[in-house]
């Protein structure tokens, strides 16, 4: 098996052809965080394990050098899994309350076990795979004084230089504990010579890309929102000093889960590098009782020695083949047209079939109609949370046929989360709605939101979704959620449970998705969050694309695609073509092409020019396909790097295709451009369709493409597609 433990050493070594993990047990059950980076055949314990200042007791080849375990110094050794209260001042990884009010957490090691396979995480998602594709290390801590557990979950994959990480804790004592902080992974680094890179943003301009060296100090990302939220996104890379797409080593992590989350960086006074990844502390405090546990969510870390290219086609393969999953999983999803900048919540029957009508003409495979068919919803002031037709408004069978006549899909939009107080599930339910006692509730769009930490609530969300998705032919749902939580409180878990509140609201929502996912498999959920403001790993274990922003400017989506494809795959990234009059609709299917690609537009107002780019784009969508939801991605130009150029391309697996995309946002004068592609095979000679030119691959990597031609003054873009000549 790829962990082994080294009795003599005591050391436990996890590996496999590209990375290597080790931990060593001191002589008093402390772990200590040797190491994580390329694969190593053989390493020196005494090297690793002396740190600044201290040292403690270890074996070297059977024989205990007599250095003295207490001048052992936990605030300047690199610790595995950090307690509160004992010496190490820098933030920890855990801290509890113990019934007598003390707040001093010390596990120490018991025992371990490795096992092939991965076991699920109950009520969360998680990375998933067959008994090869991962092993187990999982180590069994306790604190004595308290009698509580402590489990960390190493998961090692064989074919990614990947290990997750996770931590369950069990209250084996007779007395409630307080879990007041629970992060799901740390990692100590030596040195403080590395960048930071975060995806930050906000509305409409979600996951731009960010970095900074690291300094002396506490720098960290965060959520308050109850979702992982518009302003940051819960992935993180500490990466060499100057790292590129190219080069450098690379420490990311992406974690799995969508509520209120923290990843924390602090550099101490000995310049080394702290990184913390959990649940928000902030807006968490779970109470067990004797015998009960809790289960922290999954945090996915990755080492790659190749740059940020490279640490990106990593998580697009390893979340592709083990996050998501189902049917859409590896099956070609419909080119959908959704109504909703077409014409908003102003629509009827009629005008919706005549969108069929046109659509199907452009040979789009399915139309999703948005908000405003349900309840008495004309305006945003009312309904959510009555999930049945509006009759008078719409003849959602007539619509359903008009479709399978044309041998077309069908979506439809909800909002689950969410309720306004003008709405029948309200009159009839108002405590279902999240509201502090005796507070006024804050109401946004006019809405507030259900209280997903109640099996009733969730119960009752699901029987409704379930009754439409019975009555009617839906293929696919738009999942949306509009607003952040405020006045926390949930009456039924009471004032000692009232700490719990935000992570059960992200457990209930996550149960409700299982339960579609398992009675509906054949539906394709896609996320939303007013756009992007819950595009993480915990969404896509459910729902395979996520619309990735409100914003459908091709030019600003420019950076907000580049910034997701950092740490999610390109075929989870909802992008429509819009009527936005900033660019061609050329422009706007090249830059749309890098994602899911659709339409959000009204067809019926459509020139017969436009038309014939759209029947193209239709054609080039089924070209492309397999390329651009499961080639390589190569970023060649970075919006974040270069203020008027932008480039990248995806690959094939087999390196016999490419697809090539150069996007000039602000057109003006024509300059010498020449762009280096990247992931060709050297000697493989590529035909190039739009330019009716062969290239030898070596030459296009080393000289590359010349693109100092007369179309840059008329054109913003250009896609160029490259098949192996044989």
């Amino acid at each position: 098996m790829p962990i082994k433990f080294n009795k003599e050493k005591r050391v436990i070594h996890l590996y496999n052809k590209e990375i290597s993990y080790l931990i060593h047990i001191t002589p008093d059950n402390g772990l200590i965080h040797l190491y994580f980076g390329s694969y190593l055949k053989d390493y020196d314990l005494y090297s690793m394990a002396y740190n600044t200042s201290n040292y403690y007791s270890h074996l070297v080849n059977g024989v205990e050098e007599k250095a003295l375990i207490e001048n052992f110094n936990s605030d300047t050794s690199s610790m595995e899994f950090p307690c509160f209260g004992t010496g190490d001042y820098r933030p920890c990884a855990i801290k509890i309350k113990n019934h007598f009010g003390d707040e001093t957490t010390d596990f120490r090691y018991v025992s371990h076990k490795v096992f092939k396979g991965k076991e699920k995480l109950e009520g969360l998602p998680c990375l998933y795979g067959e008994k090869d594709d991962f092993t187990t290390l999982q180590i069994k801590m306790i604190d004595s004084v308290t009698n509580v557990e402590a489990i960390l979950e190493y998961c090692l994959a064989t074919n990614y230089p990947v290990i997750t990480r996770s931590v369950k804790i069990i209250n084996k004592s007779k007395n409630d504990i307080t879990i007041k902080k629970l992060y799901s992974a740390c990692l100590d680094f030596k040195t403080d010579e590395y960048e930071f890179y975060r995806l930050t943003g906000r509305y409409a301009k979600e996951r731009n890309i960010k970095h900074n060296k690291v300094m002396q100090g506490v720098q960290s990302i965060s959520s308050l929102e109850g979702k992982s939220s518009h302003n940051a996104s819960p992935f993180a890379a500490l990466t060499s000093i100057g790292a590129t797409e190219d080069y450098g080593d690379v420490y990311s992590v992406n974690f799995v889960y969508s509520g209120n989350f923290e990843i924390k960086v602090e550099v101490n006074q000995c310049l080394q590098t702290r990184l913390l990844v959990g649940i928000n502390p902030e807006t968490f405090e779970y109470v067990l009782e004797e015998n009960q546990s809790f289960q922290s969510p999954e945090v996915v870390i990755q080492y790659t020695n190749k740059g940020l290219g490279e640490m990106s086609r990593i998580y697009h393969k390893l979340f592709n083949n083990h996050l998501i999953k189902g049917v859409w999983k590896n099956k070609k999803r419909p080119l959908l047209l959704n109504s909703w900048e077409g014409c908003y919540m102003n629509f009827d029957t009629e005008k919706i079939i005549n969108f069929i009508k046109e659509a199907s003409e452009l040979g789009v495979e399915m139309v999703v109609l948005d908000d405003g068919w349900f309840g008495k919803r004309d305006t945003d002031e009312s309904s959510l949370g009555d999930w049945f037709v509006n009759k008078d408004k719409i003849d959602l069978h007539k619509v359903i046929n008009e479709l399978h006549k044309r041998n077309m899909k069908f979506g439809l939009w909800f909002e689950p989360e969410m309720i306004c107080p003008k709405s029948k599930l309200y009159e009839e339910h108002p405590d279902y709605a999240i509201a502090s006692k005796n507070r006024n509730a804050t109401l946004m769009r006019h809405q507030m939101i259900l209280n997903m930490a109640r099996q009733d609530v969730c119960d009752n969300i699901f029987d409704q979704l379930s009754k439409m998705l019975d009555e009617y032919q839906i293929d696919y749902i738009k999942w949306d959620h509009n607003r952040a939580i405020t006045e926390a409180y949930c009456e039924k878990l009471g004032y000692k449970h009232m700490g719990e509140f935000y992570h059960r609201f992200i457990l209930g929502t996550y149960s409700v998705f299982e339960r579609l996912n398992e009675k509906y498999p054949h539906v394709l959920i896609e996320s939303c969050c007013a756009g992007g403001g819950r595009y993480d790993a915990g969404i896509l274990y459910y729902s395979p694309q996520v619309w990735t922003s409100d914003e459908t400017d091709p030019i600003e989506r420019l950076s907000i695609q580049e910034g997701t494809s950092f740490a999610y795959p390109c075929s989870s990234m909802g992008a429509h073509v819009s009527a936005n009059p900033r660019t061609s609709y050329e422009t706007k299917g090249h830059i749309a092409m890098q994602g899911t690609f659709g339409y959000e537009l009204n067809p019926t107002l459509l020139t017969i020019k436009d038309k014939e780019v759209m029947k193209k784009q239709v054609e080039e969508y089924h070209k492309y396909y397999d390329l651009t939801h499961h080639g390589d991605l190569y970023r060649l130009i970075k919006n974040a790097d270069n203020c008027n150029k932008v480039a990248w391309m995806f690959v094939s697996s087999d390196k016999k295709e490419a697809l090539f995309t150069y996007v000039v946002p602000l057109r003006g004068y024509s300059e010498l451009c020449y762009i280096k592609l990247k992931g060709l095979d050297p000697d493989k000679y590529y035909y190039c369709e739009q330019l009716n030119k062969t290239y030898l691959g070596k030459f296009l990597m080393e000289f590359g493409l010349n693109l100092t031609f007369k179309w840059i003054l008329t054109n913003q873009s250009i896609q160029l597609y490259f098949k192996e000549k044989n």
